[in-house]
């Protein structure tokens, strides 16, 4: 399943040190895979650099009630 939706990872705003950016950006990307696909098993990235983003949402997400299960 291809999520044409998806938006960018975040990860050069949080390079950047733009933490609200990153997490609004994590967010985004979580609702949409949720959305349609909350039983999908895994998440294929071709970027490595998004990859490790995506891997890092737990932990940038972890202050958050709504987002910090979610992005596990």
């Amino acid at each position: 399943v291809v999520i044409p939706a998806q938006t960018c990872c975040g990860a050069l705003a949080e390079h950047a040190g733009e933490k609200d950016i990153a997490v609004e950006l994590a967010r985004q990307n979580l609702a949409r895979v949720m959305s349609d696909h909350a039983d999908a098993a895994y998440i294929v990235l071709n970027s490595a650099g998004c990859g490790a983003m995506f891997q890092e949402y737990p932990h940038l997400l972890a202050e958050d009630p709504q987002w910090a299960e979610k992005a596990k």
